[in-house]
């Protein structure tokens, strides 16, 4: 077997193996994008309200609960992002009793 012949077989291998791989990856981008909500940035919602919920005054105090359980964390974690800039770090904060 000839030397052009050995590394044409080489070139040839590799050319498919990044085939292969760059096809594997764009299936798997596609599987992503096709399987996961994405939401748009503004969409309607229906309002839901008991007829007898009371009403909320002009500077009235609003209690909003927020589930983040993106990464299961408690209430008192701090998450990088967070943070004006992005310039975390990450931080558990100290309840002050």
């Amino acid at each position: 077997m000839s030397k052009s012949n050995t590394l044409s077989k080489i070139g040839s291998i590799v050319l498919n193996t990044i085939a292969v791989l760059t096809l594997i990856f764009i299936l798997l981008l596609l599987w992503t994008r096709f399987t996961t909500l994405q939401p748009e940035s503004v969409q309607p919602e229906e309002i839901v309200c008991p007829a007898d919920a009371p009403k909320l005054e002009a500077g009235q105090a609003v209690k909003v609960l927020n589930w983040n359980i993106q990464y299961m964390a408690s209430r008192n974690y701090v998450f990088w992002y967070d943070i004006p800039g992005n310039k975390g770090p990450d931080t558990v904060v100290k309840e002050e009793h």
